[in-house]
């Protein structure tokens, strides 16, 4: 009797296990496609059925993906527990502590990675962001409430006194359909109703005044994935990101890129057909994030182009006389090994957001003064241990959008959005305060 009791027992163990191997294949699967959060309720159902190191890992790296640093780091403390934790997941556990701004607890887990690699900068780091906090800048930071949604809300620009902005949201029945990936086999074509990556919808250009709802912005993108962010001259022209989307289809995994789109708006007030960027090679790398001037002459963008310092670098072109660009020229005074994005530029002052240099965690931005060597960290409250990227510069000559409050009289206060801040696993929109005295 106890013979047939303890083989039922192991038979019923080798069933769990192989279930659980099963699944496991299953959630490898979908996460070899960039299905992330698939293969995170894959590995969770996974790991009740064999607590393993690999399934705890791999739902750190799902988590981590879609910005959830919170689930991220609750993960990654199991797969980066004991002796026989595998280097990289103390580093990953390490990095999702500094994003949690638990600088203490990161440090202890550099230090303990250390004998791998060089992280240097990033112990300094987590020094250097707790003497931040304890003192920080004059600049006084709030939450855009009325922009701001459970969606991704992020890219804010100011065009013809209101803002754009880039957003997952859903906007009506118009943008119901359209969702989809970053990422997919190229044996069939992505989704365009679900985001696998994230299970959102696609990125689309929103726009709102004092007075109105959030609306889609009127530009015909000629495309169902992800468009924005966005940027605007004062002759009316735009430049915006769009994803590439491949028409071939030759059975391997890919990586969508990036490409530069721009417009110009006519007479009629209507934005006319997109004109592909000059250097656009999406079968090669990405370039996005553009910024125009607002004079139009130069168009600063990042890009993982050949001959970068690495990751994604920032480049310019300069418009010719006869209306063509210049060839992309690197940046290199604020380009890292790590990655720089969203440049803008404003009275001299050049802003952009990197993870290259000492910083609080994640994307922080960065501003190069003129005549200034190497570019300085704008700091608590501008920046957090999360990504803060995507500032939004003010063109003078047009119509500002006022605070409700300003009363009749009184010098008018300009409300400047300045950047996004990635909560959890969402971008929301912030905005830096500055009073001007408005221009004649």
């Amino acid at each position: 009797m106890k013979k047939l009791i303890v083989t039922g027992v192991l038979l019923i163990g080798l069933a769990t296990g192989l279930k659980a191997q099963y699944v496991l294949r299953e959630a490898d699967t979908e996460f070899n496609r960039f299905h992330y959060k698939k293969a995170a309720v894959l590995y969770e159902r996974a790991y009740k059925k064999k607590a393993t190191r690999y399934a705890a890992g791999r739902l750190g790296d799902c988590y981590r993906l879609n910005l959830d640093d919170v689930e991220a780091e609750a993960w990654y403390a199991i797969a980066s527990k004991g002796e026989a934790a595998k280097p990289d997941m103390v580093l990953q556990y390490a990095d999702v502590l500094r994003r949690n701004a638990k600088y203490p607890e990161a440090k202890q887990q550099y230090e303990r990675y250390a004998g791998n690699a060089d992280v240097k900068s990033r112990i300094l780091s987590c020094d250097t962001a707790q003497a931040w906090v304890t003192q920080p800048s004059a600049h006084r930071v709030s939450n855009v409430k009325e922009l701001n949604t459970s969606a991704s809300d992020w890219a804010p620009v100011i065009y013809d006194g209101q803002v754009v902005l880039a957003s997952d949201r859903g906007v009506g029945d118009e943008l119901a359909a359209r969702k989809g990936l970053l990422r997919f086999g190229r044996d069939r074509r992505p989704d365009t109703r679900e985001d696998g990556w994230t299970g959102n919808n696609y990125m689309h250009l929103l726009y709102q005044n004092t007075a109105e709802k959030v609306k889609e912005f009127p530009l015909e993108a000629d495309t169902r994935y992800h468009v924005g962010p966005a940027s605007f001259s004062l002759d009316d022209e735009m430049f915006f990101a769009r994803t590439y989307v491949s028409t071939r289809l030759t059975g391997r995994m890919t990586t969508i890129r990036l490409e530069i789109f721009s417009s110009k708006k006519d007479a009629a007030g209507r934005w006319g057909k997109p004109q592909a960027f000059a250097y656009n090679k999406p079968d090669l790398y990405s370039v996005g994030d553009p910024f125009i001037t607002f004079d139009g002459k130069t168009l600063y963008f990042s890009s993982d182009m050949p001959g970068g310092k690495g990751g994604m670098d920032i480049y310019k072109c300069v418009r010719k006389e006869d209306g063509s660009w210049s060839a992309p020229e690197a940046v290199n005074a604020v380009n890292t090994p790590g990655n720089e994005r969203t440049p803008a530029m404003a009275s001299g002052v050049f802003y952009f957001s990197s993870d290259g240099y000492i910083g609080l965690g994640g994307l922080d931005i960065m501003r190069l003064s003129p005549g200034a060597a190497v570019p300085q960290n704008m700091g608590v409250p501008v920046n957090s241990s999360r990504d803060d990227f995507a500032c939004a510069l003010w063109p003078w000559g047009r119509s500002p959008i006022c605070p409700p409050t300003a009363q009749a009289g009184r010098a008018k206060t300009m409300y400047t959005p300045w950047s996004i801040r990635s909560c959890r696993h969402r971008h929301h929109l912030s905005a830096r305060f500055r009073q001007h005295r408005h221009r004649p």
